[in-house]
C-alpha cells in the first residue's frame, strides 16, 4: 500500500500473506507467528536483508513500525558505508584491467617489509617481467588487442604466483615480490612463468630475477 515495509496485525492480514506468498505464510504459521512488522535493508536498489519483529503488541503497532524503520535506516547506512569502503579499497589497490595489484599496493608491501626489520628481509625474491610488443600491438591492432595481451600476461603470472604477490608496476611492467624462498626456488618459478606464457598468443616476457 505504498509503504516500504510490511505490517501484519491480525488474521485478515495473515490471509493476505497466505494469498500473496503461501510458502512464507506456512513458515510463519509453523513458528507460531500471528503478527509481524518487516522492513528491507537496502543499499540503493539492492536488498541486503530484512529486519522484523514478530508477535508484538498490536496496540503499539505504529511505535514498533517507527522503531524498526529507524533501525533499518541506520543499519542499512552502516552496511552501505562498509560496502563502499570495500569498493574503495579494491579501487585503490587493484589494477582494474588485469586484476592484479597496482603500483600503490606494491609500494605498501615494500614499506611493510622494510618496517618489519632485518629478519623479514631474508629470502626475498624479486621478479621483473616486462611484456614485449605491447606498443606494437596497440599501434597496429588497437588498444583492445593490447588490453587482451595485458590480461593474458596477468593470467600467466597468476598461474605461477599467488595473486597477492603480483603487481602491475607500469604500462607493460609487472613485478612479483616473494618472501621465504631460496634462489633455486625463485629461478624455478621464472622457468614456470616462461612455460606458462607459451600458452598465450604472442605473449613474451623479458624477465629479470634476483
Amino acid at each position: 500500500g505504498g509503504s516500504n515495509g510490511l505490517i501484519v496485525k491480525n488474521a485478515q492480514d495473515m490471509e493476505y500473506i497466505k494469498e500473496k506468498n503461501p510458502s512464507w505464510y506456512a513458515s510463519l504459521v509453523k513458528e507460531g507467528v500471528s503478527s509481524v512488522v518487516l522492513f528491507p535493508l537496502k543499499n540503493n536498489d539492492e536488498i541486503l536483508g530484512y529486519i522484523w519483529a514478530s508477535n508484538f503488541d498490536t496496540s503499539n503497532a505504529v511505535k514498533i513500525k517507527e522503531t524498526v524503520e529507524l533501525t533499518v535506516f541506520f543499519v542499512a547506512s552502516e552496511i552501505a558505508n562498509y560496502l563502499l569502503l570495500g569498493k574503495l579499497h579494491i579501487l585503490s589497490t587493484m589494477d582494474m584491467l588485469t586484476g592484479v595489484l597496482n603500483r600503490n599496493e606494491m609500494n605498501n608491501m615494500i614499506d611493510a617489509l622494510r618496517k618489519n626489520g632485518d629478519n623479514s628481509l631474508k629470502g626475498i625474491g624479486i621478479v621483473f617481467a616486462d611484456l614485449n610488443g605491447l606498443k606494437t600491438i596497440n599501434d597496429s591492432e588497437g588498444h583492445i588487442a593490447g588490453d587482451t595481451l595485458l590480461k593474458n600476461a596477468a593470467s600467466a603470472l597468476k598461474e605461477v604466483f599467488n595473486k597477492k604477490n603480483v603487481f602491475r608496476a607500469g604500462g607493460d611492467e609487472f613485478v612479483v615480490i616473494l618472501t621465504g624462498l631460496t634462489e633455486d626456488e625463485l629461478y624455478s618459478k621464472v622457468e614456470m612463468l616462461r612455460k606458462a606464457s607459451e600458452k598465450y598468443d604472442r605473449l613474451v616476457f623479458a624477465i629479470g630475477a634476483a
